[in-house]
């Protein structure tokens, strides 16, 4: 493949159980179905982040979480953070675990994402995932979710606009708080609970 890359040494190949890295002297991390169509020319790294996902990020700048079923692990696995400008996660991801925040509250470097989109397959997303992405202009939210996180937007200052998908319920405690730049949100038709400061500072 072109574009391989020292990263690339740490997953053993597919069906293979045994196969380990004699650089590191450790066993490889499992290969992920999927993982055989990655763009290998346009890819910078990629990870596992769960047992049957993994993240790309491209040299566009896209940062994809690819595969199936829940991402349970951290995303500071991506060594590139500053190059991700948009952050897709694909259809078949189910859930988003709690390590998976990219808010600058957890650790630094993701700080120019300026996009954001869902496949419709999530169902549940963490608190505070997006905290802090004050570069955030543009979020896309899977049509699945019952309810937006607590702090899930928290001080995302150049996010203009936001669509509340139809199925949520209920609205964390400040989701949206120190969103100053928010000038509309269209609610869904089923939301009956707003949490303390989902809006203040808007």
């Amino acid at each position: 493949f072109s574009g391989l890359n020292d990263n690339c040494r740490l997953y053993r190949s597919p069906g293979d159980a045994t196969w380990s890295d004699r650089v590191a002297g450790k066993n490889c991390k499992p290969w992920v179905d999927g993982m055989l169509d990655i763009d290998w020319s346009s890819m910078v790294e990629f990870g596992a982040c769960g047992d049957e996902s993994f993240w790309v990020l491209s040299n566009d700048g896209t940062l994809s979480v690819r595969g199936s079923g829940a991402v349970t692990d951290y995303a500071y696995g991506v060594q590139q953070r500053s190059l991700v400008s948009r952050l897709v996660v694909e259809d078949g991801i189910t859930s988003i675990g709690d390590k998976f925040t990219i808010s600058s509250d957890s650790y630094t470097g993701f700080e120019n994402i300026s996009s954001v989109t869902f496949a419709d397959s999530v169902e549940e997303l963490p608190a505070g995932m997006l905290r802090d992405c004050s570069s955030l202009q543009k979020i896309d939210l899977p049509s699945g979710i019952k309810a937006i996180p607590d702090k899930f937007l928290y001080g995302c200052t150049s996010l203009g606009s936001v669509q509340i998908p139809d199925a949520v319920t209920k609205i964390g405690e400040e989701s949206f708080y120190g969103c100053s730049s928010l000038q509309s949100v269209s609610f869904g038709s089923s939301v009956d609970t707003i949490g303390a400061e989902s809006f203040a500072k808007c």
